[in-house]
This record gives structure tokens, C-alpha cells and sequence, in this order.
């Protein structure tokens, strides 16, 4: 029996010379904004691999399982929109967390793993726009 399509990874690589991106969140909101963020891409490598669904319902679930407020979460996630780590262009269209850098790395990982089907759904594709190359944006 063939083994069942996966979009999610079971790992993902978190670079130890971190962005000014990501160093930024963590002077806003110390190291539980940091935290947040991680768990965030946590979440979008394991579930869909370069996206995924950010709804009132989803805040909800994500805050609990990391044990912080509605409104901590959703200031951190403000922040990600302001430093470039996620995409508001594609909350504001799609109500999903992605970001060029997040697809970029998913692709690389699918494509070394030699995963079958791993095209990004073209209404959520970033990786044909001309953006600028910064760690996890």
C-alpha cells in the first residue's frame, strides 16, 4: 500500500543567525513573541507546509496551546504583518499566515525530499514576485 500524500513537514530549519525581522519581535514582545512566532511556523510547516488558516477559531485553539492571550497573539501576529515575517497582503485576501521566505523553504525541503505534487496553489503563490531575499519573510 502507498504511503498517504503529506503536505506538512515533520521538520523545518530555524536559521541561528536570526534577521533583523525576527530580532525586532523579539525586543516588542521578549521571548514569548519570539516564542509565538516559532510555534506559528510550527504550525504552517506541519499542517500545510507553506500556509495556513488564520481565523477568529484558529487565534483561539494557537492561543491556548501556547498558553497566551487572544490579544498577545494577535499583537505578535501585527507585528509579523509590520516586519515582513508574514504577508498582509495575503491575510487581507486569503485570511492565511505565509510569507515568500516560509514558501521558499517549504519548496526546497519538498523538493530535496523528492515529494510528488508540491506546486504552491497559485492564488497563494509569493514565490514569482520580486521580493526582497530576508531570513523567514
Amino acid at each position: 500500500m502507498a504511503r498517504p500524500y503529506k503536505k506538512g513537514l515533520d521538520y523545518f530549519n530555524v536559521d541561528c543567525n536570526q534577521a533583523d525581522n525576527l530580532n525586532l519581535i523579539e525586543v516588542k514582545h521578549g521571548l514569548i513573541g519570539y516564542g509565538v512566532v516559532v510555534k506559528l511556523w510550527k504550525k504552517i510547516y506541519q499542517i500545510s507546509g507553506y500556509y495556513c488558516d488564520w481565523n477568529q477559531k484558529n487565534l483561539l485553539l494557537f492561543a491556548r496551546e501556547v498558553n497566551a492571550t487572544t490579544e498577545l497573539v494577535s499583537e505578535v501576529v501585527e507585528s509579523c504583518f509590520e516586519e515582513e515575517i508574514f504577508s498582509r497582503e495575503m491575510f487581507e485576501a486569503h485570511k492565511i499566515l505565509t510569507s515568500h521566505g516560509i514558501q521558499k523553504r517549504w519548496k526546497k525541503i519538498v523538493t530535496e525530499a523528492k515529494r510528488k505534487d508540491i506546486e504552491i496553489e497559485p492564488d497563494f503563490n509569493l514565490m514569482d514576485l520580486p521580493l526582497e531575499e530576508t531570513s523567514f519573510t
